[in-house]
Order: C-alpha cells, then sequence, then structure tokens
C-alpha cells in the first residue's frame, strides 16, 4: 500500500490551499479518487459518519467538520474539493422522502 505524489497532491491540494497542516483519517487506508460534486449532497450522514467510525482519528474528524460546515455554506467545487475524498463518499447516498 501506498501513495504516488501525484495522488497525495490531488487529494490534499484543496485543503492545503486554506490550511497549513491537513490531516489523514488513519494511518493507512488506500487511495480513493476525489468524487464530482453530485446534485444533491447528503451531510447529515457524512456528519453521522464523521462521528460514529471509531478508526477515524480526532484531527480528521474535526477538519472535515469544518469542511462540511464550510461547503454547506458555500456549495461550489471549490468547497467540495476540500472534502477528504473518504467523506464526499459518505455524503453521495442521497435522502429522499
Amino acid at each position: 500500500m501506498g501513495w504516488t505524489c501525484s495522488q497525495l497532491i490531488e487529494v490534499y491540494e484543496p485543503m492545503l490551499s486554506i490550511r497549513e497542516k491537513v490531516f489523514f483519517p488513519r494511518a493507512e487506508r488506500a487511495y480513493i479518487p476525489r468524487q464530482a460534486r453530485p446534485e444533491h449532497v447528503d451531510v447529515f450522514k457524512a456528519r453521522r459518519w464523521l462521528s460514529s467510525s471509531p478508526h477515524l482519528l480526532p484531527h480528521f474528524r474535526t477538519q472535515q467538520r469544518e469542511a462540511l460546515d464550510r461547503f454547506v455554506r458555500f456549495p461550489t467545487d471549490e468547497t467540495w474539493n476540500i472534502l477528504d475524498p473518504e467523506t464526499q463518499l459518505h455524503t453521495l447516498h442521497l435522502r429522499y422522502t
């Protein structure tokens, strides 16, 4: 397991453009490509995942909650790309009534 430099830049450059540090969800994980922003985003599902997943590191949780808050206030491609791809994946399950 390991990431290439281009994969690291692809995933973490957007967050590094607004923060000095980027936190990883855990010590080891497979590469997950960035997701295209969908029309509908389930932020609540991502928040539940961040709160309930015991394997996530604390600083990652905090940073991703802040990024989700930013996305909710300003739902643009730029704020979407600040989210970690794993967080993005957890917003893709849509809630319909």
